[in-house]
């Protein structure tokens, strides 16, 4: 990786600075109260890990309750506590964002991109809401710096810090568990090479290794093989069933006795049952509602009814408009180079298509708006190579 100069540091502690400033001015505005009915489930279980009663759900991933756990345990339960370090942890991304665009496009890329990053108003926002999404966000953007390190370098010590980061991404949102595998296999059929292949593999078994303990204590508590959470089921019927809209549509949800009898890990095959079910005796309504997931997904405007006023749209369209439109752009300019920003590409790809399945909203388009914006900071960069295996590419005329 080229060396950072001082101009280079200085400009960078300052966008941090910013970063960090714009986020705590923000939460500090804030009502000590929850914004979204998610928050609500993610409070009640890190107050029953403080009540020494345990994990006291199967629905959710562990890892956002027990930080929030840790934090009413050595603040008292907070909000703003919690907003800070979402502050603290949003400033992190910023940082990861400059190192990925840095390596993908140039120094200066990598500034802009930070830039972008650290005043994007809806990064700013979800720093203020207790959900998963600014976690996610920084450990997804981890994953994703070493998986490309790793590609460049071919090291193990990069593979286990993929591993890592992707077993932890897991234990916030479970879906990742479909994204490492779809990456590695990728990008070990773009870049090859032997050791990269033992590298990739190598990143699996860490990644259990990760997860495993959770999944021991759900057999502990429940008696049953649940691997991550048993949400995934509820989520693929709301976002799939006769009443589906696209968004979400869990009250819609007609429950029978029997429904009401079963447990959560029977409600989830039950769920995933009834919806698979629907998606083979409507496959017309299926796309038709996989196209509005997608326009809801990549929307210029909230979709959520409590953020409708002009002020957001405005806000919206402002900031995130040209933010879209320059990433088009670049991607158009750059596609020859698609084997080099393989690390972009993959996230935009992955959710995208994962949102044709399950529910689609601006909510669940934040974890890949960092790559969205290294595409639009890339505009008018000059490409600088840190790496053999791109430059190997480029030297010998190819993509």
């Amino acid at each position: 990786m080229a060396k950072t100069g001082n101009a280079e540091v200085k400009h960078l502690l300052l966008i941090l600075v910013i970063a960090l400033i714009l986020r705590v001015a923000y939460v500090l505005t804030l009502e000590d109260k929850f914004f979204f009915p998610d928050s609500e489930r993610y409070d009640r279980i890190a107050s029953d890990l403080v009540l020494g009663k345990g994990f006291s759900s199967t629905f959710t991933a562990p890892l956002y309750p027990v930080l929030l756990s840790w934090l009413y345990t050595f603040f008292g339960h907070s909000f703003l506590t919690v907003r800070i370090v979402h502050s603290i942890i949003g400033t992190a991304s910023v940082l990861i964002i400059y190192l990925l665009a840095k390596e993908m496009f140039s120094e200066k890329a990598g500034l802009i991109a930070a830039l972008l990053g650290s005043i994007y108003p809806f990064f700013v926002f979800f720093t203020g809401l207790v959900l998963t999404e600014t976690l996610f966000t920084f450990l997804f953007l981890c994953f994703v710096l070493f998986l490309k390190r790793m590609a460049a370098n071919a090291g193990w010590r990069y593979a286990i810090y993929a591993g890592i980061f992707s077993g932890l991404s897991i234990l916030v949102k479970p879906v990742m568990a479909y994204f490492v595998p779809f990456a590695l296999v990728v990008v070990m059929a773009v870049y090859r090479g032997k050791k990269l292949v033992l590298c990739s593999l190598a990143v699996l078994p860490i990644t259990l290794f990760v997860i495993a303990p959770w999944a021991l204590d759900n057999y502990r508590r429940t008696g049953k093989v649940i691997f991550l959470a048993t949400g995934g089921g509820l989520t693929l019927y709301e976002s799939n069933n006769p009443h589906a809209t696209g968004g979400p549509g869990v009250e819609r949800i007609v429950w029978t006795e029997e429904m009401k009898e079963m447990d959560a890990f029977e409600l989830d095959r039950h769920f995933k049952k009834e919806a698979l079910r629907f998606i083979k005796d409507n496959p017309h309504r299926f796309v038709e509602l996989a196209v509005i997931k997608v326009r809801r997904f990549w929307s210029f405007t909230p979709n959520a009814g409590g953020y409708q006023s002009w002020k957001y749209k405005v806000i919206s369209i402002v900031s995130y408009g040209p933010i879209l439109i320059l990433a088009m752009w670049q991607i158009v300019v750059t596609r020859r180079r698609w084997k080099e920003l393989i690390f972009l590409y993959l996230p935009v790809i992955f959710f995208t298509l994962l949102h044709t399945v399950i529910l689609g909203s601006l909510r669940y388009r934040l974890p890949i708006m960092p790559y969205v914006i290294m595409f639009a900071a890339g505009v008018r960069s000059q490409h600088v190579c840190h790496s053999r295996p791109f430059c190997h590419f480029r030297a010998n005329g190819n993509p």
